[in-house]
């Protein structure tokens, strides 16, 4: 299949009608929303003009790339280098009387420079490949399935053909559409691939061009060792994660029945562990509900962060939420299993996730009578027949 409609055009990239986002929350999604933007796509809708996907997207894009070093950098490195082979090593073996192992150790030398040349710079000799992925994993209390989004950017400095695999039949994937594919003037041409459903998914002849990223998106059902359990009969509010899963960050947030919107922090949350009691405060309405949310704490210096707060951001509006709500919104560094992408990457392979868990529901609405029942039927408009002789209409 291609990414095009039945006119071969690419679809809109949003097309959903506009949202009020609480003033905290605002300032976090103006790179990914816009007017018209949407949060999602509806019970069971795919859409990658959402604004969940528009914020992955974007932190996919300031975070997938391979960064090119600097001049100034290459020049610092060419410098060290040569220091260390001429003066450095020649001094080194004329005070042990060795002058003539100096030749011995040049090569060594060079290994050595290259391999700190490419730590350095982040960027592998030849052929570079990066993988890139964040994912929403929405769970609910007590119950041990989740359901998981991935959107995974793949990187390559010559023109790769990819293949995807889920052990999950039922998962689906498709190429995502790109800002760059929908800008007035830009030229698009379309994506071609197979997809075969058979004992596993998989998605064949997946090409990404020389120096440039593309991404997948993708949805399947995920099956943890346990789940995330709230409770709150004997005593103060608790919640406990026997998911299987190390939290690196997380809190809870609530919207009263009064309106006011109310957070615990309950910072790394390791499976295992005695419930956490929830302390709850009160956000003012100017104020980020979750001031203490670290985009990737478990990122390297030198490397750019995978960001989650944008998505996070969108779990904890209060717009978002009705009274006697509760969400766990928390992040993971480590990647899930259960997608395998041939060939592998040969530089990084990085991911994120934002765990979404809905601890507590609003209550449910005051039912309402059918507006038509068999004891007060709604008058429906009669039709006259048809004459069999009469002209058809418009004669």
């Amino acid at each position: 299949p291609a990414l095009v409609d039945e006119l071969g055009n690419p679809p809109p990239m949003r097309n959903r009608p506009g949202v009020n986002l609480s003033p905290a929350v605002a300032p976090e999604l103006s790179d990914s929303l816009e007017s018209e933007g949407s949060y999602g796509a509806g019970v069971g809708g795919w859409s990658d003009s959402s604004a969940v996907s528009g914020a992955a997207r974007g932190a996919l894009g300031d975070a997938a790339g391979i960064d090119i070093p600097r001049a100034g950098f290459v020049a610092w490195m060419l410098a060290a280098y040569l220091v260390v082979l001429v003066p450095v090593n020649w001094g080194l073996f004329k005070t042990l009387r060795r002058v003539e192992w100096a030749w011995i150790a040049v090569p060594l030398i060079a290994l050595a420079g290259a391999v700190v040349v490419t730590k350095a710079a982040n960027l592998n000799i030849g052929f570079a490949r990066s993988q890139t992925e964040i994912g929403v994993l929405e769970l609910h209390s007590g119950y041990p399935r989740g359901h998981l989004t991935r959107y995974t950017a793949l990187y390559t400095s010559l023109s790769t053909s990819y293949d995807v695999r889920f052990n999950d039949p039922y998962a689906l994937v498709r190429p995502m559409v790109l800002e760059s594919q929908v800008r007035p003037g830009a030229t698009w041409e379309p994506t071609t691939y197979t997809i075969r459903q058979e004992a596993d998914l998989r998605l064949g002849g997946f090409g990404v061009s020389s120096n440039s990223t593309a991404m997948l998106h993708s949805e399947q059902m995920l099956d943890l060792p346990g789940a995330l359990f709230y409770s709150s009969a004997d005593g103060p509010p608790m919640v406990y994660n026997r998911t299987g899963l190390t939290f690196d960050q997380g809190g809870v947030v609530r919207l009263a029945p009064s309106g006011e919107l109310q957070t615990a922090w309950l910072g790394p949350f390791a499976p295992g562990e005695a419930g956490r009691p929830l302390e709850f405060h009160t956000v003012p309405a100017e104020t980020p509900p979750l001031p203490q949310w670290h985009d990737d704490p478990a990122a390297a210096p030198g490397i750019p962060p995978l960001r989650l707060r944008k998505l996070a951001a969108m779990v904890v509006d209060r717009n978002g939420l009705k009274p006697g709500e509760m969400r766990l919104v928390a992040s993971l560094s480590q990647p899930l299993g259960g997608m395998e992408v041939d060939p592998a990457a040969s530089q990084t392979t990085r991911a994120a996730v934002l765990v979404v868990a809905h601890l507590h529901y609003a209550p449910l609405d005051e039912p309402l009578a059918d507006r038509n029942s068999r004891q007060e039927p709604v008058p429906s408009i009669r039709e006259e027949p048809l004459d069999p002789d009469a002209p058809p209409a418009g004669l």
